[in-house]
């Protein structure tokens, strides 16, 4: 039971918008709602009846960051919490949290012997036969590739 209150203060503490603006507290909440939806700055300017140009400024000046990055990185912390906390697979979370799952179909080396395939063939590593193994790795390969591209 103290665990459980420690885990809620935490989460009370890391999501409060206490230090925010109106403007910026409506605009993290409508993002928290919506993280399926695709969240360009002009459906959040539209809906909230700013400028493009005022939101990008007080986001910059509060969040420290530009719109796609802080979504980005709010799916991504969704996406974690659903993956430690409610026992999702990799691909459940990234569903739920509208991170698209990229599924690479097989690619054959065309009858050469040192020709590499593009992209991984559906026999390695004993995939084959385990669709859930694959979609999970392609879910997996999504987030990494959103966490990199935060990073560089």
């Amino acid at each position: 039971m103290v665990e459980m209150l420690q885990q809620y203060c935490d989460r009370v503490a890391r999501y409060s918008t206490a230090g925010y603006s109106v403007v910026i507290r409506n605009i993290i909440h409508y993002n928290n709602l919506h993280l399926k939806e695709d969240l360009p700055l002009s459906t959040l300017t539209a809906r909230f009846n700013l400028s493009r140009s005022y939101l990008s400024d007080q986001l910059h000046r509060e969040v420290h960051s530009n719109l796609t990055d802080y979504v980005t990185l709010t799916r991504i912390q969704f996406a974690a919490n659903l993956l430690r906390y409610h026992r999702y697979t990799i691909t459940q979370a990234a569903q739920e949290v509208g991170i698209p799952v990229v599924h690479y179909p097989p690619v054959q080396a065309h009858h050469r012997r040192d020709a590499v395939p593009l992209r991984p063939v559906e026999s390695h590593r004993g995939l084959r036969d385990e669709p859930a193994k694959k979609e999970n790795f392609a879910a997996a390969l999504s987030l990494l590739a959103m966490l990199c591209s935060m990073v560089l």
